[in-house]
């Protein structure tokens, strides 16, 4: 497993160390298929870079779009997502990402973005950005918004709470947690999708390939099914994930629409 250096607990700690949900998680299912993980932290751009060319097997949770396709077959990992955005607490309740027009959105280097939600957004690309700097930048006013996880942003704040930022529930749904394992892996063995559509937009629900039964990524999906269904990933969260998003400091909004950042 390849992964940034950055903490996002409760799913994985700062580099070097990586205690937390995904280490769990991806442990017990290796485990069922008779194999360890190794985890291999650096820059996102670096490790997406290592993804592409086969030197790491997988990324846990990676967004999807076109040209990480090209290099990536996607399945569920188990978890889930949804991305809030964090903003001074003076700001008003924002209903869609329409209403950061003219205002300036932080975005890491290798993040997923969909530009078409983001027309009259300035954009701040960041280095390796952590949730606490993008609150230091917020805070003194050198940008408006950070959308990320927010299962991970609550986690954080609950941590180091502050009466300066504020949380808003937009602009994102809950939806599955996608895995992108690598077509150079040579744990990875592939057929032609023959369910594919090929004059349909690539998706997660339409990708070119198949997973033969034969290769470790296939096993692999299976234990993390069978972890899910079983209850295991869901325990597992719940081990880690011990904020109640109830409570705290921050201030929270709760608008949200239909976008995926």
């Amino acid at each position: 497993m390849g992964y940034r250096t950055n903490n996002k607990l409760p799913l994985i700690e700062k580099a070097p160390n990586n205690n937390g949900v995904y280490q769990i998680l991806f442990s017990k299912a290796l485990a069922k298929i008779n194999c360890k993980l190794a985890v291999i932290r650096a820059p996102k751009k670096r490790i997406l870079y290592m993804l592409k060319k086969g030197e790491i097997d997988f990324y846990p949770g990676l967004g999807f779009n076109d040209e990480r396709a090209e290099f990536t077959h996607y399945f569920e990992n188990g978890l889930h997502y949804r991305a809030a955005t964090i903003s001074r607490s003076d700001v008003d309740d924002l209903k869609s990402f329409a209403d950061m027009r003219g205002k300036t959105l932080l975005i890491s280097q290798g993040a997923n973005y969909d530009k078409k939600d983001l027309k009259g957004v300035y954009i701040r690309y960041v280095y390796d950005l952590s949730i606490g700097k993008a609150i230091e930048l917020i805070s003194s006013e050198q940008a408006d918004f950070y959308a990320y996880n927010e299962d991970v942003m609550l986690y954080y704040l609950s941590k180091y709470p502050t009466k300066e930022i504020k949380i808003h529930q937009c602009c994102s749904k809950d939806h599955p947690m996608y895995l992108g394992f690598s077509l150079r892996s040579k744990h990875i063995d592939l057929l032609r999708n023959p369910l594919f559509k090929q004059y349909e937009d690539l998706s997660f629900s339409n990708q070119k390939h198949q997973l033969t039964k034969e290769s470790i990524a296939y096993q692999f999906q299976q234990a993390l099914q069978t972890l899910d269904s079983n209850g295991e990933t869901a325990k597992i969260w719940r081990q880690y994930n011990t904020v109640n998003m109830h409570e705290g400091t921050v201030a929270t909004s709760t608008n949200e629409n239909n976008n995926q950042p």
